[in-house]
């Protein structure tokens, strides 16, 4: 169902109105649980993209957050 869906479109699925086919979720909701979906993805699966090319939803201090993140989830896949 979600095959090749982007971050983005995963966000604006989970924020879209239920009554519009979306879940419905509170757009804040949405964010973190994609982003902290991407993360699952990243150590669950050993997917690795570019999280420093994404801004999508990253201020200055987002974009640090997400680099600290990354960090974490390679020294995660690395040990185990």
């Amino acid at each position: 169902m979600f095959y090749g869906v982007n971050k983005i479109d995963f966000f604006y699925f989970l924020d879209k109105p239920f009554s519009d086919g979306g879940v419905g979720l509170n757009s804040k909701t949405a964010r973190k649980i994609s982003e902290e979906f991407e993360l699952i993805l990243i150590l669950g699966y050993g997917i690795t993209p570019n999280i420093k090319k994404k801004k999508e939803f990253k201020s200055p201090e987002k974009a640090k957050i997400a680099e600290h993140k990354e960090k974490i989830a390679k020294l995660i896949k690395h040990n185990i």
